[in-house]
């Protein structure tokens, strides 16, 4: 079958380098029995998105993470 290649009405924000990095990193903590809450993986997600430098465009509201503007 085919692959969608769009998001629809969803922008990318990550770059494929840095999700491929974020979903090793949990892959990891997985293999170590260090289990993630959805809260603390878009946490995670969050800070690994500002310490490569394309959290400008993302913020915490409370317990979500959503595209600022």
């Amino acid at each position: 079958g085919r692959v969608p290649t769009s998001l629809g009405r969803f922008n990318r924000i990550l770059t494929d380098k840095i999700e491929m990095e974020l979903t090793q990193h949990c892959k990891d903590l997985d293999s170590m029995f260090y289990g993630l809450t959805l809260k603390h993986m878009k946490k995670v997600a969050f800070e690994y998105a500002d310490v490569n430098g394309v959290a400008g465009s993302l913020i915490m509201r409370g317990n979500e993470l959503v595209k600022n503007g």
